[in-house]
C-alpha cells in the first residue's frame, strides 16, 4: 500500500497482527482476530475510539503484539 500512488487521500487504518505459523498459534490467533474485529465494528466513531480499543485489547492480551499504522490511500 506504501508504494502505491495516493487517488483519494483517504486515510487507512493497518493492523498487523503477530501470530506464529503453526496450527495452535494460527487457531488462536483468528480467534482474537474476530475479537478485535468486532470490537473495532462496534466503534461510533472508529478514528477517534482505535487507540483505546486497541490499548484495551493490548491490556487484556498482552502476549499479543499488534503494531498500527495509518496510511492515506
Amino acid at each position: 500500500m506504501q508504494t502505491r500512488e495516493s487517488t483519494t487521500g483517504e486515510s487507512v487504518h493497518v493492523i498487523n497482527f503477530d501470530i506464529q505459523d503453526n496450527h495452535e498459534e494460527a487457531t488462536i490467533g483468528a480467534l482474537h482476530v474476530v475479537e478485535l474485529c468486532k470490537k473495532l465494528e462496534d466503534c461510533d466513531d472508529l478514528d477517534n475510539e482505535l487507540d483505546e480499543v486497541l490499548s484495551e485489547f493490548e491490556a487484556n492480551n498482552p502476549e499479543r503484539n499488534l503494531l498500527h499504522t495509518i496510511c492515506f490511500y
